[in-house]
Formats: structure tokens, C-alpha cells, sequence
């Protein structure tokens, strides 16, 4: 009897372990911190916001220099997940950049020994839709890489072409 009474804990205790033992439902996260490099959606520092089927993508990366120069790409992107699971999400994305810079160029001529300086602001606005493949590849980062269909220039000198996006998050 005792052997009976014996086993019968043991497996009532291996069945109530491995019931806790089974994968908790997937939980997306929210709120994901980055790198993001991207003709069309800007690149540098980036911040993701998805709370549900879609989410938002700001990108920033502001550069300056001595003599007033600088370079400042900034992104805004919007996003629609297509399918999720725990290892890959698949998603459609809209995104924009604006690239704003002054640059001091120099022309030295050796004839004259004189040295030209000009000065050029640019400001370049870019649009693109297209797909992305998100994989976690470990619990808290994930690698996003993004293809599609790129506007550049839209204000100046418009032209298409087709356009990647890469990015590497840290989500929490």
C-alpha cells in the first residue's frame, strides 16, 4: 500500500511540474530602444512604440561640427504587423526622412594661392512603403532588416528606386 500511495505522489507531483513547466502564451513587447540605418526612414538612435497591430518608429541622429556645420537625419515611420510569433514577426511599414545639412566646402587654387570657401545647405526629404521581417534572436534584442519601394528627393530632384532598411533593437 505504501508503494502504491508512494507512486502515486511521485507521478501527481511530475504531472503538476510539468504543467508548469509549459510555455507561458507569448506577450509581444511593447516598447523597443535601438540603432536604426535607413535611406528612406533615417537613421541613427530610434525608439519604437507597438502596442497592437500597428506602432510607430522615431529615428534620430543629429550631427555638428566647429563653424556652424551639421547633418541631422530624422525618421518617422509607421508600422502594421502582418504575423507574430514568439521568434519572427513579419509587418508592413510606411516610413519618412527629412536630412538637413551645411557643409563648408573648400577650393584652393595653386596659381593664385587663394583659398574659396562655400557654404551649402541641403535639406532632402525621402518616403518609402514596403516589408519587414523582425527576428528575436535572443530574449530582449531583435534584428530587423526592410525592403521596399523608396521616393527620394521629393522636393528637389524626385526619383524611385527600390530601398533596405536595417535596424537592431533592445525591447522591454
Amino acid at each position: 500500500m505504501k508503494k502504491i500511495i508512494l507512486a502515486l505522489l511521485v507521478f501527481g507531483f511530475t504531472f503538476s511540474s510539468s504543467a508548469q513547466d509549459q510555455e507561458k502564451p507569448y506577450v509581444a513587447p511593447k516598447h523597443f530602444l535601438g540603432v536604426h540605418a535607413g535611406f528612406t526612414t533615417g537613421r541613427g538612435l530610434s525608439y519604437r512604440y507597438w502596442p497592437s497591430k500597428f506602432g510607430g518608429e522615431i529615428t534620430a541622429a543629429p550631427r555638428f561640427k566647429k563653424g556652424g556645420q551639421y547633418s541631422i537625419s530624422t525618421g518617422l515611420s509607421l508600422l502594421y504587423k502582418l504575423k507574430e510569433t514568439k521568434r519572427y514577426t513579419a509587418y508592413a511599414y510606411v516610413g519618412n526622412s527629412l536630412l538637413a545639412t551645411k557643409a563648408k566646402s573648400e577650393s584652393y587654387n595653386p596659381i593664385t594661392q587663394i583659398s574659396t570657401y562655400k557654404i551649402k545647405e541641403t535639406t532632402i526629404y525621402n518616403a518609402s512603403l514596403g516589408l519587414g521581417y523582425k527576428i528575436n534572436f535572443w530574449d530582449n534584442l531583435d534584428f530587423n532588416v526592410q525592403l521596399g519601394y523608396g521616393f527620394y528627393e521629393i522636393t528637389t530632384d524626385f526619383n524611385t528606386n527600390i530601398t533596405s532598411e536595417i535596424s537592431m533593437y533592445y525591447h522591454f
